[in-house]
């Protein structure tokens, strides 16, 4: 098979120098295309890419744009820039800009070929480069998707064991072994109506099956007195001192195993009371880790309803439903409360349900226990409501193996309670099976790519930037790359004169206002235009508001870079940079996929549902993945692309937990203080993990309100950015 001619374009002003060029190069083995001027060769390079571009400088201002557009469209062709003979200042812009060699109109055919030669072999050795490249990035690629299905497994197994651990238990105590499964069965459901990644849900879940294992140390007199729920207030004082004394044993327990650190605090705080009456820390409301409110409710339904015979579990549901009114608010999360009533009602209908009876060879993943299983010793190894799972599968053929396990598994009939586990089971959450992924991760990203002015941020911004984190920069550096975008250097000076700054006198040039307003507030004036105009395109949802979204963004940008300025943080440019382009995602599916990113924004107004698992159900990935996945092309440092992707989980965080805990924070106080509209109608989940590692909490910053709110204000000047 014959090799495909290399192409190359000359692009020479004056005829006869053009024809003296392409009478040398077509005697060649390679295909040549002409053009007369800078123009029309850029839009030839639109539809047909070269190898090679021999461009022939006129001299004049335009030349160093009509590079940059060459590069732009044809980034890996090879250009070799011919100038007239004598001085020319301008050749350094042509290397920086990407010429590959500079050679005089003059130059011979030998000398011409030999150069042409030249920058073909060192083509080939950049290309052979960046194969070798691709394919290494591939590599790592497939790697890291097998160390991610390694570690899920590895997660897996892990909660398994805590499982098997667990069911030791039942050889001790029958009655507490059982009572933390089931627990943590329910936790798992209820937390399955949250917005949490899977490590999140998988957390409270393993804390759920260890929340009463500081029990272990308390005496069997002691934990038979506790069996009934309503029993507890006949326990002596000397009696209740030391059954209160298990959460802290259960956390110093587990505390020692590093892989359930996060855990411990579930375990230490499931008996506190939202009102701040609970033991041992009299924590109250959000204070409360969301896992231990989740477990609080669980542990007392579970005590209720199962601590008594089961002909009086029914009459003990009842009960509990009346408990669980009057206590909500006061011992127990509002919302922890509605979703769990709302389980109970699924498992209430679960119940009327026909049941079934298999083998257990005839399991398959996602079916739903209508029945505990237990071995034939009567200890429980799943309990009843729990969703069958690969691993549980052959934790069961073992038992059955060793003639361990009771004849038969349970399970409900009925195909629609045998739904995946990502289901949403509230009837209002409801989302249809056919809009599950309707565009996909992987369409998105391809969408991104596929369009240039998009993908790619322009040249003046790195350019801006470089000179910008260069110490060795002057003012007269910076303005002399802004000037050549007019409309930035009239937005600058729009900005400096604006109310923000509220200099007393008017400026007029760059060279004045980059000293007075300094390098780092010129980087975030620049990031802020570039990015508002780039992304301000007029299509996109009808009811999606980019103006109320860009006010949220500069609201979040503004409180990020309070909070640096807060905890003493010296270089604070990343904070306000991140904090503007955190929910960027959003607004990459309303440009490219206004349609579909209208159906995320109705079903969160219409039928609750959480944003982020609207838009997975919609597009395969939160706004945040979308989000950082831009910024990787944009080429912004991977300090501000790792606290976008986890602002909304900063424990997930890698780079820099103090930047990515502060973003965190800063959204959830501009939903809070309803700066502008990030496009969600509640306020994002609240991560304790953010408040350990700045060392404050949300409270902590209400001495910031007034200034938020000045800075607020005066930040409508910027909102014309987008114009």
């Amino acid at each position: 098979m014959n090799k495909p001619k290399m192409k190359i374009l000359i692009i020479i002003h004056d005829e006869a120098e053009r024809k003296r060029i392409f009478g040398i190069l077509r005697k060649t083995a390679m295909q040549c295309f002409i053009s007369d001027s800078g123009q029309s060769a850029v839009k030839f390079l639109e539809n047909e890419p070269v190898n090679i571009v021999l461009f022939a400088v006129q001299g004049e201002g335009s030349d160093v744009d009509i590079i940059r557009d060459i590069k732009k469209n044809n980034p890996d062709a090879a250009l070799i820039i011919l100038v007239n003979q004598g001085p020319v200042g301008n050749i350094a812009d042509f290397i920086r800009h990407g010429a590959d060699s500079i050679l005089p109109k003059s130059a011979n055919k030998d000398w011409l070929l030999y150069t042409i030669t030249s920058v073909i072999e060192k083509q080939k050795i950049y290309i052979a480069g960046n194969e070798q490249l691709k394919e290494l990035e591939r590599a790592i690629e497939n790697r890291t998707m097998e160390l991610d299905r390694t570690k899920k497994l590895l997660d897996q197994n892990f909660t398994e064991t805590i499982k098997t651990f667990v069911g030791l238990l039942d050889t001790r105590d029958h009655i507490l072994g059982s009572h933390l499964k089931r627990v943590s069965t329910f936790c798992r459901a209820i937390s399955e109506r949250y917005d949490l990644n899977e490590r999140v849900k998988r957390e409270i879940e393993i804390g759920a099956l260890l929340h009463d294992i500081g029990k272990i140390g308390i005496p069997d007199s002691i934990l038979k007195k506790t069996r009934d729920y309503f029993m507890l207030s006949q326990l002596t004082l000397k009696e209740l001192k030391v059954i209160r004394t298990h959460p802290v044993i259960g956390q110093e327990a587990v505390e020692m195993i590093d892989i359930l650190k996060h855990i411990s605090v579930y375990i230490r705080n499931h008996h506190e009371h939202f009102d701040g009456s609970g033991y041992p820390d009299g924590l109250s409301g959000f204070h409360i880790p969301l896992g231990a409110r989740i477990i609080r409710v669980a542990d007392a339904y579970d005590r209720i309803v199962f601590g008594v015979a089961k002909i009086k579990q029914k009459s003990a549901h009842e009960l509990f439903l009346k408990h669980l009114r009057k206590y909500t608010g006061h011992h127990y999360d509002p919302e922890v409360a509605e979703h769990f009533i709302a389980f109970l009602r699924e498992m209430r209908a679960r119940e009327k349900t026909r049941e079934k009876r298999i083998l257990v060879n005839d399991l398959t993943t996602g079916m739903v226990l209508s029945r505990d299983v237990l071995t034939r010793g009567g200890v429980l190894l799943i309990s009843q409501f729990e969703r069958i799972t690969e691993n549980e599968i052959k934790r069961l053929k073992r038992f059955q193996r060793s003639n361990l396990l009771m004849d038969g598994i349970t399970i409900y009939e009925s195909p629609k309670f045998l739904k995946s586990e990502k289901t949403v089971h509230i009837e209002k959450h409801r989302i249809p099976d056919e809009q599950h992924e309707e565009v996909g991760f992987r369409k998105v990203c391809d969408a991104i790519d596929s369009i240039k002015d998009f993908r790619t941020l322009p040249e003046i911004y790195h350019s801006a930037m470089s000179l910008l984190s260069d110490p060795k920069s002057n003012r007269s550096d910076i303005a002399g790359v802004l000037k050549r975008d007019q409309v930035m250097t009239a937005k600058i000076l729009r900005i400096v004169n604006s109310t923000l700054f509220g200099f007393s006198r008017t400026i007029t040039t760059l060279e004045d206002a980059i000293p007075l307003l300094g390098f780092k507030e010129i980087r975030n004036i620049v990031t802020s235009a570039t990015v508002l105009k780039l992304m301000s395109d007029t299509g996109g949802s009808d009811i999606f508001d980019r103006k109320k979204f860009w006010k949220h963004s500069i609201g979040c940008a503004i409180v990020c870079k309070l909070i640096a300025k807060y905890i003493g943080v010296s270089t604070d440019e990343e904070y306000f940079t991140a904090g503007l382009l955190h929910d960027i995602g959003k607004l990459v599916l309303d440009q490219l996929f206004p349609n579909e990113f209208r159906k995320v924004l109705v079903l969160v107004d219409e039928q609750s549902i959480p944003f982020r698992k609207a838009e997975r159900h919609i597009f395969g990935q939160p706004h945040q993945e979308i989000g950082s996945y831009l910024l990787e092309k944009w080429k912004i440092p991977a300090i501000v692309i790792d606290a976008v992707r986890n602002h909304h989980s900063p424990v997930d965080g890698s780079v820099d937990p103090l930047l990515v805990s502060a973003v965190h924070i800063s959204d959830i106080i501009a939903h809070m203080l309803a700066i502008g509209s990030s496009g969600e109608n509640t306020v994002p989940k609240f991560e304790d993990y953010a408040e350990s590692q700045l060392g404050i909490g949300i409270i902590d910053l209400d001495q910031l309100v007034p200034e938020i709110d000045e800075q607020v204000r005066k930040s409508d000047d910027l909102l014309f950015l987008s114009e």
